[in-house]
């Protein structure tokens, strides 16, 4: 069989040049299915064993990382590239690098790997084995906080109850992941770094009396976890760290003061079994008023 050239009518029948319409750079990877969002929308669904082909030759921390943990990988994983349908459906923010999702309906848990780039670059390493453990620390039945789905609270509040659940489940689920990946030795520095300036950046012209009671739950679980990673991953040089902290506690005073003593209720109960975590999110959500209207194992977790 001839093969098609660049410049051929694509064999599809489109009746556009093969170069563009169904040609694939060598290095492209190819749907192998699709997947359906909530709401409807469908988007393509790609191998896993290709998208990772290429960093588990470049990284030996993600050799280690995926040789230990892939057999803790759930069955039902599904990969999808970041697009406008994804970002309504599973709040994604395109340019994020990676985001892991858990949908459960009629009995079954889907894990899902959203990521910007497919086939992905050589700095998200870190990222997509940040996702993967997620997947793992969930299928290992570590809690997280819901919304419950009740047709007495309105909509715009359901909303804003899934941002906050979906926070707070973060803030106690991103340290856990981080310590477990620190075991591989993958360097955080960058990313901290990132964080940091980007958070500072972020705060600028902001007050305390400017925040609502969302935003303020919100900025305090936010600087908490930030708190918790500088502290156990950050070698000496805390440089980029020390000047977050200092620039919110001036900026927003009390809402450090109470990240301190949230900090301290997190280090002392710890986070290394389903139980405690558990155990931090009930004592977490009754002393924040996070009652009505949010669950533990939720159905959809950002």
């Amino acid at each position: 069989m001839t093969k098609t050239g660049r410049n051929d009518p694509c064999p599809c029948g489109s009746g556009k040049k093969y170069k563009k319409c169904c040609l694939r750079p060598e290095d492209d990877i190819a749907p192998v299915g699709v997947y359906r969002l909530p709401f409807g929308a469908v988007t393509d669904t790609y191998p896993g064993d290709l998208i990772l082909k290429d960093i588990y030759k470049k990284s030996k921390e993600f050799r280690n990382f995926y040789d230990s943990e892939k057999g803790k990988l759930p069955s039902r994983l599904f990969w999808l590239k970041a697009n406008p349908a994804i970002a309504t459906s599973l709040s994604y923010c395109i340019g994020q690098k990676g985001k892991f999702a858990r949908l459960t309906t009629k009995g079954k848990t889907d894990y899902l790997l959203i990521l910007d780039n497919i086939p992905p670059k050589v700095e998200d390493i870190v990222t997509i084995a940040h996702e993967l453990m997620h997947c793992i620390v969930f299928d290992e039945s570590y809690p997280g906080v819901g919304v419950a789905n009740t047709k007495d609270i309105p909509y715009e509040y359901q909303r804003a109850n899934a941002v906050i659940a979906a926070k707070l489940t973060s803030m106690l689920h991103d340290i856990l992941v981080d310590s477990r990946l620190l075991n591989y030795g993958f360097d955080y520095n960058d990313l901290l770094k990132a964080k940091y300036l980007g958070h500072i950046r972020s705060y600028k012209g902001e007050s305390e009396a400017s925040l609502d009671r969302i935003n303020t739950l919100l900025t305090l679980f936010e600087f908490v976890l930030a708190n918790l990673q500088g502290k156990m991953i950050l070698g000496e040089d805390k440089t980029y760290f020390n000047q977050y902290c200092d620039d919110f506690k001036e900026i927003f005073p009390n809402i450090a003061k109470e990240g301190d003593i949230l900090i301290d209720m997190i280090e002392s109960i710890g986070y290394d079994t389903p139980e405690k975590v558990k155990a931090l999110l009930q004592e977490i959500m009754e002393k924040y008023g996070l009652v009505e209207g949010f669950v533990l194992e939720q159905e959809m977790i950002t």
